[in-house]
């Protein structure tokens, strides 16, 4: 016997609703509790986050939910980014929580070019290089020893490791919300693991993670010859408006707290 097939809907912003639940709020449609992915409740404490959840979803039009969940339309915004947070991010499940010094070291902010482009790459870094100081140095010469295999000296080593484990630490004191941005900036812009962090601890805004994240990824015109200016441009809007969701996930929470 064939398995049945889900029922899919179509419903717009206004079926839905905030409504108070232990611990917090529930988004609701039609007053029927809406889920994740993982079936577990959408839920937050913040009543604020929720609303915005309904707002973006209301630029979208209509949308399309199966056994609860969501499925369309899909795209980055607080909706995603809630879903994470209590899929992976509240259970400290995601690759950031657990692999975090590996990714770190990968990260291009560490690995400038060899070239005269590495001028400007230093330039659109400033705000990490503001931030963390010499100890970027300590980090980009460990990077670079790890990466092509060489030996280092005892106390090189051990600057490294305690700047690595005092950005681990910090991560891991994020609050759940600064946690999932990182992260999945991190996962959706290349694994850069410096300049989501720097975002999520508010040491750059929106057009300085946009220019650092071009930097890091080679795309920027009159610089890296490949690169036309529209391709300049559009990488730099992308980059700008994930930053902008990312930020407005943050004052959802913060405004209320």
């Amino acid at each position: 016997m064939k398995p049945s097939k889900k029922r899919t809907t179509k419903h717009w912003p206004i079926d839905l609703d905030v409504v108070p639940v232990t611990g917090g709020f529930a988004l609701v449609l039609n007053d029927q509790p809406l889920v994740t992915d993982k079936g577990k409740p959408l839920q937050h404490s913040s009543e604020r986050l929720l609303t915005h959840i309904i707002h973006e979803l209301d630029g979208q039009g209509s949308f399309k939910v199966s056994d609860g969940q969501i499925i369309s339309p899909k795209f980055f915004g607080a909706l995603s980014l809630l879903c994470i947070q209590i899929n992976w991010i509240d259970a400290r499940k995601d690759c950031l929580s657990v692999d975090f010094s590996q990714l770190l070291l990968a990260d291009r902010c560490l690995h400038p070019v060899a070239g005269p482009e590495q001028v400007e790459q230093y330039a659109r870094w400033g705000p990490i290089q503001t931030w963390l100081g010499g100890h970027i140095d300590v980090l980009r010469n460990h990077a670079f020893q790890q990466a092509h295999g060489e030996t280092e000296d005892t106390d090189a080593i051990a600057a490294a490791t305690k700047q690595l484990s005092r950005l681990e630490k910090m991560y891991h004191a994020f609050k759940p919300e600064q946690r999932v941005v990182a992260m999945n900036l991190h996962a959706i812009h290349e694994n850069a693991v410096l300049f989501p962090l720097a975002l999520a601890a508010g040491k750059c805004d929106a057009t300085e993670y946009a220019l650092g994240m071009m930097a890091s990824l080679g795309i920027l015109s009159g610089v890296f010859g490949d690169v036309t200016n529209k391709a300049h441009v559009h990488t730099f809007k992308g980059l700008r408006d994930d930053a902008f969701i990312a930020l407005e996930y943050l004052r959802c929470v913060n405004d209320t707290q």
